[in-house]
């Protein structure tokens, strides 16, 4: 399935670690995600994602 993400804010807060979190473990279950947000945003360094990430089938 194709995902795309929309993220309006500029800061770093909890929903926008929920929704990348999320798209991380969509994105392992074999999901294409986008996320389209501000370039202030940096999710990629903000959110980790857990080392035993084995989300059910």
């Amino acid at each position: 399935m194709r995902i795309l993400q929309i993220h309006s804010g500029i800061n770093l807060n909890g929903a926008v670690r929920y929704a990348a979190l999320v798209s991380r473990l969509l994105a392992l279950r074999g999901h294409e995600i986008v996320i389209l947000q501000r370039p202030v945003v940096d999710l990629g360094s903000g959110v980790a994602l857990p080392r035993r990430s084995s989300a059910p089938t």
